[in-house]
């Protein structure tokens, strides 16, 4: 479903760039990412990428690695792990 949103945004919305087009192209082709979109407003935003934990430090090297230097776009990564979310607390 990430990479169908992804999809969908670059094309019916057209809010992707060729930066974020290649980031989401370079997880389809790592099967450590079980997907991955832009997020954010778009028009040069973020990549959100979802691996299993025990391969996130390894696959972030890999990506930012792997995307080259063909691109002037200032390049940030981090490793973040999906919480529990909000909970009510009992007083």
């Amino acid at each position: 479903l990430l990479y169908a949103s992804h999809d969908s945004s670059r094309d019916y919305f057209r809010n992707s760039c060729p930066e974020l087009d290649a980031l989401v192209e370079l997880a389809r082709a790592d099967a450590r990412c079980l997907g991955a979109r832009l997020c954010g407003g778009g028009f040069g935003g973020i990549t959100i990428h979802l691996v299993a934990a025990e391969h996130a430090q390894a696959y972030q090297s890999d990506l930012v690695s792997r995307l080259g230097q063909d691109t002037t776009s200032p390049r940030w990564s981090a490793v973040c792990v999906i919480d529990e979310g909000a909970r009510g607390q009992d007083v």
